[in-house]
């Protein structure tokens, strides 16, 4: 407000000039290059240029999982990321955003062109890779497509469940069919997952438990352990769970 009634006063002051001098003659290129002749006063005066903030540097992340390493890696001088909608970002990274003063901007996802969702979107513990790499082959073999969830290293704080929760959330919105879990127990990803409403998240030691949680649960997380863990129990749970 205060500015407006300066500028206010700057151009009467500059009409009062224009007024008082006399001079009515055009402008003409010579005056205006000399910025000689009265009325460009007013024109600059009314004609404010604007001052425009610089854009701030600013990059695209297009990683499903934010983590502090990624995040230290990018310019110093970004001051402003843009990451997929969906995607999480890690406490450590978190602070570190909020330390730097960094702006996130969640952009849409863009879906794929082509086929279907996957059957299943899958996790395991840090300490389950061995299991994972059976299951995989199994799935491979059987030409069971799924997508695998571990984007967090196991380095990263809280990574079992980092991952387990972008796995809950695309079992939600149907961008996979199943969630598959292999965790150390079988106890701690029921507690976790079945918070939410639409997961139905079950434990099966073997083939039968997984006929039940399909047929009567209408389960859509089927988890396992590394404890009770063959080959040939892990392929039966699999295949019952998808009749």
């Amino acid at each position: 407000m205060e500015n407006n009634e300066q500028l206010v006063k700057l151009i009467v002051r500059e009409v009062r000039k224009v007024l008082e001098s006399g001079v009515l003659s055009p402008v003409t290129s010579e005056t205006r290059q000399n910025e000689s002749h009265p009325v460009l006063a007013i024109e600059k005066a009314i004609v404010q240029p604007i001052e425009q903030k610089p854009e701030e540097p600013c990059c695209r992340i297009e990683q499903k999982v934010i983590t502090q390493e990624y995040i230290t890696r990018i310019d110093s001088s970004v001051r402003k990321i843009a990451i997929l909608r969906n995607a999480v970002i890690t406490p450590l990274a978190s602070d570190y955003i909020k330390e730097k003063g960094i702006e996130i901007v969640r952009i849409t996802e863009e879906k794929p062109v082509s086929g279907k969702e996957p059957v299943f979107g899958i996790v395991s513990s840090g300490s389950s890779n061995g299991v994972l790499r059976e299951i995989k082959r199994f799935l491979d073999v059987k030409d069971i497509s799924y997508e695998e969830f571990n984007n967090v290293a196991a380095i990263e704080a809280n990574s079992y469940r980092i991952n387990l929760g972008r796995l809950i959330e695309s079992v939600i919105k149907k961008n996979v069919r199943f969630g598959l879990c292999i965790d150390d127990t079988g106890i701690g990803t029921p507690l976790i997952a079945n918070r939410t409403d639409e997961i139905r998240a079950v434990f099966c030691p073997d083939k039968d438990t997984a006929v039940i949680a399909r047929k009567d649960f209408d389960a859509n997380i089927l988890i396992m352990t590394k404890r009770t863990f063959n080959n040939k129990e892990a392929e039966d749970i699999i295949s019952a769970w998808l009749v």
